[in-house]
Formats: C-alpha cells, structure tokens, sequence
C-alpha cells in the first residue's frame, strides 16, 4: 500500500512539473508600450480605433498585463499597442472572462467575440485565437472589451504571441491537467460502480464515492477549454462549472461522513449544511440578478480552509485508532484542500501559467482511498473464505456423526438401513448378488472388566483398523453398537462372503489386550432375491452369529442352506 502511494505522489508532481514547463517554456509576448482608454459617449468605437492607429497620444499608460486603472462605473475599455514586423509570429492567443472582445489591426476588424450573451456578472471563461496577417511595417493592435462585470474588465489569464501551431498546443497544455485526470476519474466512478453492485455493505459510503466522482468528472468537462472547440455555450458552461465546483466539497465531505464516526461525524454534517447553505444563498441572490453564484464563491474557499484542519486531525485520530479508511482519506483530504484553495487564490492573482487548475490531481488522492476500500473487500472475502471453510467442516463433522460412528470411524447405526435397502434395490434390478456379514468382539464384557473401558475403546479401534485393512473401499464397515459390526458385500456370493469372513476373523486375532489374543465370531448370510426383504436377511445373519457364538466362538458360520 505504501509503494502504491508513493508512486501515485511521485506521478502527480511529475505531471505538475511536466505542466509547468510545457505552459512556460512556449511563452510568447508582445512587445511595445501598452495603452488604454474607457469608453466615451462622444466618441464611437470607429473614432477610438482610428485614435489608437494614429498613434494613440491622449491614451494613458499602464503596465501590461496588468488590469489598467480605469475609473469606476467602466464597462467598455480600448487597449492598444504596437506590432513589430519580422518573424513568424502570427498568432495572438489570449484568454478572457465573461467579455465581449473585438480586435482590430490599425482600422480593420480581424475578430469578433460578442455573440454570448452576458450578464452584469460576466460569462464564462473563454479563449480566443486571432491570425494576424503578416506586414511590412508597424501597426496598432487595439482590443476593444466590453464586460458587465469591472472586476473581469481587462483581465487576462494569458496573453501570447507565437505561431499558430504553438499556440494551439498551448489551448491543449492547458487542458492538459484534466486530460491527465479525467480519464482517471472515469475509471474510478466505474471501479465504484462494481463496488456498489457487487457489496452489500458500505453501500452509503459507495453512493457518496459514486456522487463525488460524478460531480467531479462533470467540474473537469465544464473546465475544459478545448470543448470550445465544439460549442460557443460559455454562458451555460460556466453556470455548470460554477455550481459543480460549489458541489465539489458537499460531496467530498459527504464521504468524510460515512467514515468518521461519533461526535465528529455529527460535526462534519453541520460542515456540510454549511456549504448548502453558502450554495443556497449563492443560487438565491443569483436567481435575483444579484450575481450571487460569483460574489461568494470566495467564500467556498474560505471554509474550506476553516474545515480542512478539522476533518484533517479527525481522520488522522481515528487512523491512529486503526480505521484504514480514514487513514487513506489522509492524501485526498490533503491534496484537494491545499489544491483547492491554490485554485481560489489563482483566480484572483493568477500565478499559474495560462489556464491552468492544480485541484484534478486531487483525483490521485481518491485512488488511495479506493485501494484501501479494495483491501478491506479482499480482507473481508478472505474473512468469509475462512467462515465459509469452517462451516463446511462444522457440516462434514455433523454428517460424519450422523453417519459414521466417532470412536472407529466405521459406518454407524443410522446409515444401516439406507444403506442395506440401497444395495439391495441395486442386487434386485441389476440380478447381482448381495451378501452381509456380521461379526461381534469374543468375550469382550470381559475385557472390559478385566483391562477397563479405555483398553475396551483400543481394542475396538484397532480391531476396526484390522478389518479395514482387509476390505476393498467398495465393501462398506458398519458399528452396530458395543463391539457388533457388520460388512456390506456386494456382487459376493454366501461363499465368496464366507471366504472374505475368514480372512476377516485371521486378521482380528492379530489384536491383542495385553497378551490376551482378541478373537471375533462371524455370521453370514446372502439376499435370495425378490421373495427375500431386508428384516429376513437381518434374522438370517444374526442366526449365523448366534451359531458360531454357540459353537465355540472364533469361527465363521453361514447362514442354513434351507433358510
């Protein structure tokens, strides 16, 4: 487990690594000084481009790409400065939230973005590529933005100037940590998924799983920059995008919930009516046009900083106790916190490179805790394995004291008459012949007085071994009860059963209590087919035994010839 966590630790900030670099190391700019100017009523979109070609000179300053100081009630800004001719750069690349944006090359409109609708709140994050052609000389680069939201105005999340291969990739590299984790994520909801269906416990803590990878897997399509590619809806996009990330910690702190227990669980639900009701609010105030969803959603990031040390201290308590899950809730606790809240930060300083999110390799965290959950399943089948396995011997050892007798391990009293009526049904229908022999301990009152009981039990037991080692597996050795038993014989002729009976009584002499030779008396008898039943085969055997007793005893008698 510890292998696996250390590799899915090195693999993230190997990507991060890879992602930086990749995002950084493209970079273009634009080079010149930068100037803007607020929309006027007096003076037309027209009038400002052609203010800015002609070089701009009642334009004001600023130092690009930072927003520039415009005053307050701005809800429309021209931005210009100057292209330098020469190399292949061809390609501005800039990204921009809930903006409308023309781009003009000295008087000439090159790209148009305004066919979103847009709210006093600002839209959704959208990226624009525009080709500049390519001149001889020097000409203005003016950006005409229009925002109903003036902490968006003039924002950019990234601004370059490269080719336009280069700055495609970069579209893609920006993307790069939810193509990393996407697929990821997907693999895990159905991994869940198995979980759900296949185990009947922990069936909350799998419906909580399956809602936070579900919210999740829908967070990283609503952030994905390349689905533009495909659709121009940044509006609904963004509202979707907005609301998951809203989600994203009700349904992470939901699993916390299942697995903490006590009064820390109780407190982790007040947790999660916390953020309900900063969403309420949020969807509320929104649904009045207050913009709601935007304005608090600072404060998503807020609690989650207030709640993280919280749950992070009781996972880490209750793991110390030995809960494997909230051990493993330990890395994605960690990684989604610390990421989350870097996240919320960068979407007002905007230190990451480009478009970029840390917070879906949190996502690797969650692998964790799925190992563990798998290692509980495997823990808890091998558990049920040895159960299983017991009760299954428990079984066996209940039928073998039904069915054979525990001191000799021969058949015992209760399997006689199925088992006679079997072989006798099969003699019957097949015209085989069938024969049994009985046979009881010689004087055996005697040893037991003589020697005691526990002698009595040894002679029994290996008397029992003697005759099995005479006795194919097919002809079955039956206890009776005190030292009588009987020899199952089938396809065996009287003669055949009598031959066998005296190999059986040689064998019983070599059973010796101290130096006292044990010896054994034996009657046989043979079915007479369907005339003959079993209460008469029974007699018949039983007849023979109490001749060869009367006779002398260590002998074997068969049945009368007239019987």
């Amino acid at each position: 487990m510890m292998c696996w966590k250390k590799i899915l630790c090195l693999s993230l900030l190997l990507q991060i690594c890879f992602l930086l670099f990749a995002l950084t190391a493209s970079a273009a700019h634009l080079s010149g000084e930068w100037q803007y100017r607020e929309a006027r009523r007096d003076a037309s979109e027209l009038q400002m481009v052609q203010s800015a070609a002609q070089g701009a000179r009642d334009w004001k300053s600023f130092a690009f790409p930072a927003s520039p100081p415009f005053a307050e009630g701005t809800r429309k800004l021209y931005e210009t400065t100057q292209v330098l001719p020469g190399g292949d750069e061809d390609t501005l690349l800039f990204f921009t939230t809930g903006e409308k944006v023309r781009v003009f090359l000295d008087e000439k409109l090159v790209y148009t973005y305004d066919e979103t609708a847009l709210t006093s709140a600002g839209g959704g994050r959208m990226w624009h590529l525009v080709h500049l052609p390519q001149v001889a000389h020097p000409y203005a680069l003016t950006l005409a933005l229009s925002s109903g939201d003036p902490h968006t105005l003039g924002v950019y999340w990234s601004f370059s100037l490269g080719t336009e291969q280069r700055e495609t990739e970069r579209i893609f590299l920006s993307d790069m940590t939810l193509i990393l984790t996407l697929p990821v994520a997907v693999c895990m909801l159905c991994i869940t998924a198995l979980f759900y269906w296949r185990e009947h416990r922990d069936r909350r803590l799998y419906r909580m799983l399956l809602t936070f990878l579900g919210n999740f897997i829908l967070w990283g399509i609503a952030a994905l920059n390349t689905k533009y590619f495909l659709t121009d809806a940044v509006l609904f996009w963004w509202y979707v995008l907005t609301i998951a990330a809203y989600f994203l910690p009700i349904t992470a702190y939901a699993i916390v919930y299942e697995v903490l227990k006590g009064r820390e669980r109780r407190v982790v639900g007040w947790f999660i009516r916390a953020f309900f009701l900063l969403f309420t609010a949020a969807l509320l105030l929104e649904l009045f046009g207050m913009h709601g969803l935007k304005r608090l959603f600072l404060l998503e990031f807020v609690l989650m900083a207030l709640f993280g040390p919280f749950i992070f201290w009781w996972c880490a308590r209750a793991a110390r106790r030995g809960d494997d899950y909230c051990r493993s809730l330990l890395v994605p606790i960690i990684l989604f916190t610390l990421l989350g809240i870097l996240d919320g930060v960068n979407t007002y300083l905007h230190f990451l490179p480009g478009d970029m999110f840390l917070c879906p390799f949190g996502i690797y965290g969650i692998a964790v805790f799925l190992l563990a959950i798998l290692k509980r399943m495997t823990h808890r089948e091998e558990a049920l394995g040895e159960r299983a396995s017991r009760l299954r011997s428990a079984i066996v050892t209940a039928r073998d004291r039904e069915t054979h007798d525990p001191l000799t391990h021969a058949l015992s009293r209760a399997a006689f008459r199925p088992l006679l009526e079997r072989y006798l049904v099969r003699a019957e229908q097949k015209q085989q012949a069938f024969s049994l022999i009985m046979f009881d301990v010689d004087h055996f009152k005697q040893v037991n007085d003589t020697y005691g009981h526990e002698a009595g039990d040894s002679v029994l037991v290996r008397l029992t071994q003697a005759v099995r080692a005479n006795l194919a597996s097919r002809y079955p050795l039956l206890r009776w009860g005190g030292e009588e038993f009987f020899v199952f014989c089938p396809e065996m002729t009287l003669a055949e059963a009598a031959a066998l009976a005296e190999i059986l009584r040689s064998a019983a002499r070599s059973v010796r209590v101290e130096e006292q030779v044990v010896t054994a008396s034996f009657g046989v008898a043979s079915y007479h087919g369907a005339s003959d039943t079993a209460d008469a085969l029974c007699a018949r055997v039983d007849a023979a035994l109490y001749a060869a007793k009367q006779g002398g005893r260590d002998r074997v008698v068969c049945e009368a010839q007239d019987a």
